[in-house]
């Protein structure tokens, strides 16, 4: 068995796409002039760079992966504007984490290791398993993927009838490895503290219906473990079109098609034909309407990314909006969550609307306030803080980040529940950009 199981994995990898040569290139813009020459590199360069994190701020960095034949082109653009910039990697693939082998045995959850990155067949087993082993959690499809996979999740619903409901989903980006591995350990944590008596846990599934979904992209999550890392998007074949793929994290419904979206096949922000025109977006977007309708919205919604550590309210679609109606108590929740999590190991979360520098129209965090109403909707990014790692954050850390997003996720709805327990959602609608 540990010979067939170490010769699969070989061959995964072995078939994988080589990051040989490939540069991180990083740039931080102090200033609107700054700002503008990162945007004029976008516009200019487009489908040869790989935006791997985009500045949220003045002084934040701008960190973009460049292919070995376009690096010189780049670079030239960036000497003739005087524009600073660093290489933070090298060589993308001497830094492309191979994941642990797994000894999973589905059926047995006690083989089931929290602390490496595991393909989307184990996540999906892992769901049945866990969810069989705790009374009060159930496994529910939340949806479907381009490729008929089905999008499994987890219920944690302690009453007799149905409670208004909190939903976090993870893996949206396929890359972003660290936020399917979270959503895993947060539920696990949430499971043994209610088993625990821990009184905040207790009193959260007492009051609501947490909803988990690790995976949203499952088949470009699968798809960067089998054939490339560093695939984003779903494997949408785009009619046929020489790339696949479309940006589901833009493919929502307020102002699709906007600001920091493109309708270009080959770039990795392509929107999509049409709002919500992706299976993975429309049906699990169905099962959150169903779900929460009743209750005039869910609670919260938080769909958590990788990397910056960043935890982002709307509106997100365009730069220099008005604050959204709900701004003051979005922040003071997020507050309560980011105090709950630096409290654990000492990890510090940048708090921000979402567009306070660059906007990404059809995202998650707008969709979660305007079209499902939920007053508490954010886009969360996990770590790393640095694109040293970038998205290869290394198994050894999987476990801490796991303990303080829970801490945070508990102390986040913990101060909805005291404060704020039948908070209802007053977005409006959305200002013009």
């Amino acid at each position: 068995m540990r010979v067939l199981i170490f010769l699969s994995l070989a061959l995964a990898c072995s078939a994988l796409k080589s990051y040989e040569g490939y540069k991180v290139y990083r740039f931080a813009p102090g200033a609107e002039s700054d700002k503008l020459k990162l945007d004029q590199l976008i516009e200019t360069f487009s489908s040869a760079l790989d935006i791997w994190h985009e500045p949220k701020n003045y002084g934040d960095n701008a960190d973009i992966m460049v292919a070995p034949e376009n690096q010189k082109m780049v670079e030239s653009f960036l000497a003739r504007r005087n524009m600073d910039f660093s290489i933070v990697i090298d060589n993308v693939e001497t830094s492309l984490v191979k994941p642990s082998p797994s000894f999973y045995a589905p059926g047995s959850l006690i083989t089931f290791d929290y602390n490496i990155y595991h393909n989307i067949d184990e996540i999906e087993s892992w769901v049945s398993d866990f969810s069989a082993a705790h009374s009060f959690v159930d496994a529910v499809v939340m949806g479907n993927s381009i490729e008929g996979r089905e999008l499994v999740g987890l219920r944690f619903s302690t009453g007799i009838v149905a409670r208004r409901p909190v939903f976090f989903q993870g893996g949206i980006h396929a890359r972003e490895w660290i936020s399917p591995a979270t959503m895993i350990n947060i539920a696990r944590q949430l499971a043994e503290g209610y088993e625990a008596n821990n009184p905040d846990v207790v009193n959260i599934l007492s009051n609501y219906d947490v909803y988990i979904l690790p995976v949203l992209n499952a088949d470009g999550y699968e798809y960067s473990h089998t054939d490339d890392r560093m695939w984003r998007k779903n494997r949408n074949t785009n009619d046929g079109a020489v790339c696949k793929g479309v940006d589901l994290n833009r493919n929502y419904d307020v102002y699709h098609g906007g600001d920091g979206a493109t309708n270009v096949k080959c770039d990795s922000t392509y929107h999509g034909p049409s709002a919500l025109s992706e299976p993975e977006t429309s049906t699990t977007n169905d099962f959150y309407q169903a779900t929460s309708s009743s209750f005039g919205g869910p609670v919260a919604f938080i769909d958590f990314h990788s990397y910056g550590q960043y935890w982002m309210w709307p509106w997100g679609y365009s730069v220099g909006l008005p604050d959204s109606n709900d701004a003051a108590e979005q922040e003071a929740a997020a507050t309560a969550g980011a105090e709950a999590l630096r409290a654990v190991h000492r990890t510090r979360y940048t708090l921000q609307v979402s567009a306070a520098m660059y906007a990404a129209a059809g995202a998650t965090e707008d969709y979660g306030y305007s079209t499902l109403k939920a007053k508490y909707s954010y886009c969360v990014e996990l770590p790393p803080k640095s694109s040293t790692v970038g998205f290869e954050l290394p198994e050894s850390e999987i476990k801490g980040v796991g303990e303080e997003t829970f801490a945070g996720v508990v102390g986040f709805l913990q101060y909805i529940v005291n404060n704020d327990p039948n908070s209802v959602a007053n977005p409006g609608i959305p200002p013009k950009p």
